[in-house]
């Protein structure tokens, strides 16, 4: 009984190592096909002093599983602010928009619940700030 014990703590654990291995490959494949079709958008701001960089790329591997890479630089200070973002799926679109010369917002998501990342450059800093809300639902008249 003793051996029988061993023998499946050594077939165990090569059972786990091997799906280690073969997770950690996959998990490979998905992020170098992601990093191969990074495209870049730059949205300048009206005064053309502030912009964002949004990198996006998407797997077709894992099911649409979508990667943004968000970066505000601004001539007015040496401050940049970097923020990674997944979604499901690689909107069309970027729904992007300056709401003044300060603050640049970004949305992410159809359904129920989206994403959101809002920059603002106050002064000599950058700040972005990413959360996720609940869509408001609306009534038809």
């Amino acid at each position: 009984m003793k051996n029988n014990a061993i023998l499946g703590a050594v077939i165990g654990f090569a059972a786990g190592t091997a799906a280690a291995i073969a997770g950690k490959m996959a998990v490979d494949k998905v992020v170098e096909e992601i990093k191969g079709e990074l495209g870049d958008q730059t949205f300048t701001s009206p005064e053309g002093n502030n912009r964002v960089t949004i990198s996006s790329g998407s797997s077709t591997t894992a099911k649409g599983l979508a990667f943004l890479r968000v970066k505000a630089t601004s001539d007015a200070c040496e401050d940049e602010c970097k923020l990674s973002l997944l979604t499901r799926k690689m909107p069309e679109t970027l729904d992007a928009q300056w709401t003044d010369n300060d603050n640049f917002t970004l949305t992410l998501g159809k359904g129920k619940i989206k994403q959101y990342c809002d920059i603002t450059f106050d002064g000599d800093e950058i700040n972005a700030l990413y959360y996720l809300d609940k869509a408001e639902k609306t009534e038809l008249d």
